[in-house]
């Protein structure tokens, strides 16, 4: 299988955030999703409603809740039935030997403090709806942007072993 010029053992990590119940854009994100074959999806946050973890069901998953996720216990009940890790809000990984700290960025002040703390080799958020790939350090952090109220809807995909981020836009309209 060829995917992105990766090599066989390296995994790749689809991002996702904000995507706010928007399920038209969901939609157009997974259309281009699936023939990546992730790895893993991680989802920073501002999911909405309990009926959106369902669309993601065939990847493995992790989700973090975001600031518009209002309805906790649903969000933690469906992410149950499904079968995927409890949600949180937020989340230490530790994956292809990468240390990862998953948050949605909701206080700043907590997001600073992950990446000022040079603990994590990366630092995933979402909140702003803007993409973001900077490395601080030894620390490289990255909001895949949004697929609500964003100028451009767009994932990111990470490939951990290499530190390879890759924004893909999402088409919207007809």
């Amino acid at each position: 299988m060829y995917r992105h010029g990766l090599g066989s053992s390296e995994k790749m990590i689809v991002l996702i955030s904000d995507t706010h119940e928007n399920v038209s854009a969901i939609e157009r994100a997974l259309k281009q999703i699936r023939p990546l074959k992730p790895d893993l999806l991680i989802h920073c946050g501002d999911i909405v409603s309990p009926k959106i973890i369902h669309y993601f069901s065939e990847f493995s998953c992790r989700f973090v809740f975001g600031n518009n996720d209002f309805e906790r216990d649903g969000l933690r009940k469906k992410c149950e039935e499904l079968g995927m890790p409890p949600i949180e809000d937020e989340t230490l990984l530790s994956y292809q030997g990468k240390d990862i700290f998953i948050t949605h960025g909701t206080r700043a002040s907590q997001l600073e403090a992950s990446v000022d703390s040079q603990m994590y080799d990366y630092v995933f958020h979402g909140h702003t709806h803007l993409r973001r790939n900077e490395l601080i350090g030894r620390t490289r952090v990255v909001n895949p942007g949004a697929l609500y109220r964003a100028r451009i809807y767009s994932f990111a995909t990470v490939v951990p072993e290499t530190g390879e981020v890759e924004f893909h836009q999402i088409e919207i309209g007809s």
